[in-house]
């Protein structure tokens, strides 16, 4: 009696663990798009297609293409089990754009912002408000006449030379740059990509200010800016005044605390005058400025411009310009391309890495301009 309990009790066992186990495998449901539902076990997946055993022992070859999402995914997890245990790659965020709220118009910036004739007083003060306001295009009324046409010329001509093509490579730099820096903010502020370590206590600063750094990219590649009439001497005032005004998405970076320029009068005569400049309780050193004419301005800092203007001019604007222009371009253009179809961390690791076996190292700046001479965002903080 005991024995043929035992011997039905094994049988059951026996029967129950076959029809549950599938030969290894648990009889699943699968659905395809329409919500019909069948049942079989998994028994292998090759390519695009998967094997199912039905409940009759007959094997049933079912296109992926004919199952629904659910199911799909349910194949791939039972073909590749280890790929869904690993821990999965957070794919970066994308950071959308900042919209400049009160943005500069070129023609505003293109019209001088001070007094004919201004006491040094009054020039400083205009200065001053400008540069806080995230003017940098303030800095070209500052200049002589004479020394805004040369520059005028020589970017003019400089420009033309690298060839027609030039504009719309420059603009498809900056379209480049800014889906990078869109895309792949994450990977950009990792150590272990860029080797540059960031203080945790610096990250949300940074990750605030970040929507106004992909605005100014997004703005500078706006085709009108980069059309060829553009780089003609006559409207280099113009594309120059455009480029000013989008930096103004630095200024959206500044927070209520920020500190502002301001200046301190040393000394002063009719055409003469000493002054010295601070952001916050950072003092820079004492710049001398005349009167030239109507326009008061610091020779410490104009005369460099100046020889190096001289110098600019008499350099050749040949096809070497050209040659040289066409030369970054092959080697800019495909890493910034890769950079922005990296689909992984180690891809784009890897070419952050071969840009940066082919950059010098780049020379550490000095604060504030030229003489200690200082503007927002531009060395000085």
């Amino acid at each position: 009696m005991m024995r043929s309990w035992l011997s039905n009790f094994t049988f059951c066992v026996f029967a129950i663990l076959v029809c549950n186990a599938g030969f290894g495998q648990e009889a699943t449901k699968w659905t395809n798009p329409e919500g019909k539902e069948i049942v079989g076990d998994f028994v292998r997946m090759d390519g695009k297609v998967v094997t199912l055993r039905l409940a009759s022992g007959k094997e049933l070859k079912v296109p992926l293409s004919s199952l629904s999402i659910e199911s799909h995914l349910q194949a791939l997890k039972l073909a590749k089990p280890d790929n869904f245990t690993k821990e999965l790659v957070k794919a970066p965020e994308v950071v959308e754009p900042a919209k400049l709220t009160s943005k500069m118009s070129v023609r505003s910036a293109l019209t001088s912002p001070f007094e004919d004739d201004p006491s040094i007083d009054a020039f400083m003060q205009t200065f001053t408000r400008e540069a806080n306001r995230g003017n940098v295009f303030v800095v070209w009324h500052m200049m002589p006449p004479k020394m805004q046409n040369d520059m005028s010329a020589i970017i003019s001509k400089v420009l033309t030379a690298a060839g027609p093509s030039a504009p719309n490579q420059l603009r498809k730099i900056f379209t480049h740059l800014a889906s990078v820096v869109s895309k792949k903010r994450d990977w950009i502020l990792d150590p272990d990509i860029t080797g540059i370590p960031i203080p945790e206590e610096q990250l949300p600063e940074i990750k605030n200010a970040w929507p106004s750094i992909v605005g100014f990219l997004t703005d500078m590649s706006e085709p009108t800016i980069w059309d060829t009439t553009s780089f003609k001497q006559e409207n280099i005032p113009n594309f120059l005044a455009s480029l000013a005004v989008n930096a103004q998405h630095f200024e959206a970076m500044k927070t209520p605390d920020s500190p502002q320029l301001a200046y301190n009068i040393v000394s002063q005569s009719a055409d003469r005058a000493e002054v010295e400049f601070s952001v916050g309780p950072q003092k820079f050193p004492v710049v001398q400025f005349q009167k030239v004419g109507k326009v008061w301005v610091a020779p410490e800092i104009m005369n460099p411009i100046r020889k190096g203007l001289d110098g600019a001019a008499k350099m050749p604007m040949g096809p070497e310009i050209a040659s040289g222009f066409g030369s970054a371009m092959f080697i800019a253009m495909p890493i910034l391309s890769k950079l922005d179809d990296a689909k992984t961390k180690d891809e784009f690791k890897n070419t952050v890495e071969t840009i940066t076996k082919m950059i010098p190292p780049l020379p550490t700046p000095a604060d504030g301009m030229p003489g200690g001479f200082p503007f927002p965002g531009m060395g000085g903080k």
